[in-house]
């Protein structure tokens, strides 16, 4: 694309970003840990369609974004003491 706002877009170039999962508090934990397991366990085949999603599996990446002031759900909570993951 040409132009003001999107500049030379002659070359590729890439930007990092975080994908971020949100629900209500009163959502039932076990439908919110199935998610996070199963995000979890096909990183890797999820990579194949989207790169950074291969970056799910390292907690370094995953956790980054996590603000210590936005509550986390009980379920996904429970599945990063699985992982043994402090937030």
């Amino acid at each position: 694309m040409d132009g003001p706002i999107y500049g030379d877009r002659s070359e590729e170039w890439w930007i990092d970003t975080l994908y971020n999962f949100y629900t209500t508090m009163d959502q039932d934990e076990e439908p919110i840990n199935r998610l996070m397991n199963a995000v979890w366990e096909h990183a890797d085949a999820m990579a194949e369609y989207q790169d950074l999603t291969g970056n799910w599996q390292d907690m370094d990446y995953v956790t980054k974004g996590v603000d210590i002031d936005v509550s986390i759900h009980p379920g996904a909570e429970q599945f990063y003491e699985e992982q043994d993951v402090d937030i």
